[in-house]
């Protein structure tokens, strides 16, 4: 919290220049674990679940505890910071991405978890197939087909669906190609 205050005095001093209004600026401090010793040493007044205010000095300052935050969309990014591995799995399940390598952020978090020791139920194979399976669709489908060979893009149809499509006299002179090489 002495490390937040000092931030917002020397910003508010380099803000006086353009006469910024002490209203302007609002204090956060997001924790990942439950700070009993803050809360307890203030007069905190729980604003929601898990959104405490507390005043220090002349300063209102909103402490947002992660882990008692309530799942729903609105905390589902939060969720991803909970260490709580049924909060992970909501947020993978419920924060819609506004960046291209949203999946790079989760894998470099969820890999984390692991490194430290917290069980997690949803692995990172899992999320990737989720999320190749959730974005699939929205990709261009000659994009997707480029990335494979064409046997594996034709492996699983039978022969009437492999030839849809193809003019008959095509196939004619496959097959007499085929004939004249012995096939």
């Amino acid at each position: 919290m002495e490390e937040l205050i000092e931030l917002c005095v020397n910003y508010r001093k380099v803000l006086e220049r353009e006469k910024i209004k002490e209203d302007d600026i609002r204090l956060y401090a997001v924790s990942t674990r439950h700070p009993q010793k803050l809360l307890s040493i203030t007069s905190p007044i729980e604003v929601m679940r898990g959104v405490w205010e507390l005043r220090v000095l002349s300063l209102e300052i909103r402490v947002i505890v992660v882990p008692a935050l309530p799942l729903a969309q609105r905390n589902a990014i939060l969720a991803f910071f909970s260490f709580d591995a049924e909060k992970v799995r909501f947020a993978l399940e419920h924060y819609e991405w506004q960046m291209e390598d949203g999946s790079t952020v989760v894998n470099q978090l969820l890999n984390k978890y692991v490194e430290e020791g917290i069980a997690m139920p949803y692995t990172i194979e899992q999320f990737r197939k989720d999320y190749v399976k959730a974005y699939l669709s929205k990709m261009d489908p000659e994009e997707v087909l480029s990335k494979f060979a064409p046997e594996d893009r034709l492996r699983g149809l039978d022969p009437e669906d492999r030839l849809k499509g193809l003019d008959p006299d095509q196939i004619e002179a496959y097959l007499k190609k085929l004939k004249k090489k012995g096939h």
